[in-house]
């Protein structure tokens, strides 16, 4: 398949540090002023502390040492200009992104998808490769802790009041963001499923070979290595 490769994951990443750019989180109420990275500090990603760093502004870690991850995935992924507003920061666990509303099937054609997703078709012809969800600031725990050797109904289980099983455009581009930033996975190698369903099973992501690979896996099967993630909806979209 012919996909566009014209901007490079490096020239994205480039991109993101040409320019230092205050980038404020919030975290506890407090408005926390993050710099853009320098191209040695991309390999110094944490923040230990609430001071002013020069690091990307996607990372921030607790004071009990539980990560915060958090992603300006649309300037990331090269679909719109970097947030000028605060993105409100998760819940320990949680991976927030700022999402502006584009499909699956778009993210594959992406220039970033020509580089870091597999060429799978055959996921290509569901309606849901086509969907959309609201732009705004969304939560995800990815995966959910404890969530693999269960089927897909017993995982479900797991989800807490204000959280659904992670839709794949949203899992798909935390996930590619996430890599493109350094930031750890959690997945480690496991699969994750998704809201989405196909003629076998609900949909499910996972990385092989250093492309993030779509697939799918029947819902009652029981695997150590197959988990579910959780997405919620914490924010609007900020300027």
């Amino acid at each position: 398949m012919n996909r566009n490769k014209s901007l490079s994951v490096i020239s994205v990443i480039d991109d993101l540090m040409s320019e230092r750019v205050t980038v404020p989180i919030h975290r506890g109420g407090e408005v926390i002023p993050l710099q853009r990275a320098s191209a040695t500090a991309v390999e110094k990603l944490l923040v230990h502390d609430s001071k002013e760093k020069d690091v990307p502004g996607h990372f921030l870690e607790t004071s009990d040492l539980r990560q915060r991850q958090v992603y300006d995935a649309t300037a990331i992924l090269g679909f719109g200009e970097r947030a000028r507003e605060s993105i409100v920061v998760g819940e320990p666990g949680e991976i927030v992104i700022r999402y502006g509303g584009w499909s699956l099937k778009e993210l594959f054609f992406s220039s970033i998808g020509g580089d870091l997703i597999h060429d799978q078709e055959f996921w290509l012809y569901y309606p849901w490769a086509n969907q959309k969800k609201p732009a705004g600031i969304y939560a995800m725990r990815l995966p959910i802790p404890d969530s693999g050797e269960k089927s897909f109904p017993d995982q479900t289980h797991l989800l807490h009041g204000d959280e659904r099983a992670v839709p794949v455009v949203l899992g798909a581009s935390a996930l590619l963001a996430q890599h493109i930033m350094g930031g750890e996975n959690h997945l480690k190698g496991n699969w994750t499923r998704c809201r989405e369903k196909s003629n076998s099973g609900h949909v499910a992501l996972s990385w092989y070979g250093g492309r993030l690979d779509v697939s799918e896996h029947g819902d009652d099967i029981y695997r150590k290595h197959l988990w579910l993630s959780s997405c919620r909806r914490i924010g609007d979209e900020v300027g």
